[in-house]
């Protein structure tokens, strides 16, 4: 029998070493934990087909030790499983139940329109940029509203690498740079600066100023605690984007592809068809 199952115990234990070996030696630039600190877990699943074996060899043991009847053995197994049957119904709660309560995130009802509105209204490849972030687990703005985030969770292993990618896009200090703008002209510059096409603003928090030059508003929420401004990037965008003249049709928008999550880089900016813009003009909308 232990030939049977010689082959199977030495795959098992290898697999146990070579997961701590590699938890101990293997790591990656954006995030040491991800990959090196989970490893170790997989070792359990690995473990996991002896569990049976040693609950027979622990019966055994008892039933060596307790020579009683196989009615006790039924009735003190029953009441072991339905003691933490009641237990897991009615007791503390577990520690990823705990965590996972931690981290639920809370919509207001007056909240919920702008993310729809988000959803509708706004090309695929917009980049949304808020002023509000609500906890180190969840992406709320991209989750709900199913557009990229311009930061969102900061400091995530993905910002990392692309910060290690292009160091010019430093989207933490940019943010702050935006909140500690002084004159409309250098908000203006910041933002047109950037692949934000949208800013979701809570009115709890504003942003310093509101420049009506790169800023336009398209929704508003009725108890006027929830903003929806579009950036403009110039006077033409302005114009036709958004109000056309009286009697003009609107032109025809061709969307490209934005980068993932709206990195911009000089790597990966989508070339328009139109004549080469200039670096203040979004890559993402060609007329």
């Amino acid at each position: 029998m232990r030939r049977v199952f010689s082959p199977f115990n030495f795959l098992v234990f290898l697999a146990v070493a070579t997961s701590i070996c590699l938890a101990i030696f293997l790591t990656t630039d954006s995030d040491r934990y991800s990959v090196g600190g989970q490893f170790p877990f997989h070792t359990r699943w690995y473990l996991f087909p002896f569990a049976g074996v040693a609950l027979w060899r622990i019966g055994r043991f008892l039933q060596k030790r307790f020579s009683w009847p196989a009615a006790v053995w039924t009735s003190l197994v029953s009441i072991v499983l339905v003691a933490g049957l009641l237990y897991r119904i009615a007791g503390s709660a577990s520690l990823l139940t705990r965590l996972a309560r931690k981290s639920r995130v809370a919509v207001k009802a007056e909240e919920w329109p702008a993310f729809v509105y988000l959803r509708e209204h706004t090309p695929p490849d917009s980049v949304i940029l808020t002023n509000r972030y609500w906890d180190d687990r969840n992406f709320v703005v991209s989750g709900l509203a199913g557009r990229a985030a311009y930061l969102e969770l900061p400091g995530n292993p993905v910002d990392k690498q692309a910060l290690k990618l292009n160091p010019r896009d430093d989207r933490v200090a940019i943010t702050k740079a935006l909140w500690s703008a002084a004159s409309d002209a250098e908000f203006c510059g910041l933002i047109r600066s950037t692949p934000i096409t949208h800013i979701l603003e809570f009115q709890d928090h504003p942003w310093p100023v509101h420049p009506p030059d790169c800023l336009i508003r398209l929704w508003e929420n009725r108890e006027h605690t929830l903003i929806i401004w579009q950036v403009a990037r110039d006077a033409h965008s302005e114009a036709y984007l958004l109000r056309p003249p009286e009697g003009a049709k609107p032109i025809e928008m061709h969307l490209t592809r934005c980068p993932i999550l709206g990195r911009r880089s000089d790597l990966d900016i989508p070339r328009c068809a139109s004549a080469p813009r200039r670096r203040s003009q979004s890559p993402c909308i060609t007329p």
